[in-house]
């Protein structure tokens, strides 16, 4: 699971005042650019939400997460270890 993968951390964002639901997509890419896992890609309400990725199908190395809602974006590094 992505909660199990070293360095991972959270991310804070902001939805609109007027609207507290906001698109957000969380993507998982290796070093070299190529989407490895779509983790969200819908609408979800303000607050704290938890996602399980399932890593098995990956190679242990260093990957990037990226989340992008409306008017936030961040990415992360994370290492799979096996």
């Amino acid at each position: 699971p992505i909660d199990r993968a070293r360095n991972l951390q959270d991310f804070s964002s902001t939805s609109s005042p007027r609207n507290d639901e906001t698109h957000v997509i969380l993507k998982v890419y290796d070093l070299l650019g190529r989407e490895v896992a779509t983790l969200v890609n819908e609408n979800n309400q303000a607050g704290y939400h938890k996602i399980n990725f399932v890593a098995s199908k990956l190679t242990s190395g260093i990957y990037i997460y990226t989340i992008k809602t409306n008017n936030f974006t961040q990415s992360k590094k994370m290492i799979i270890a096996k």
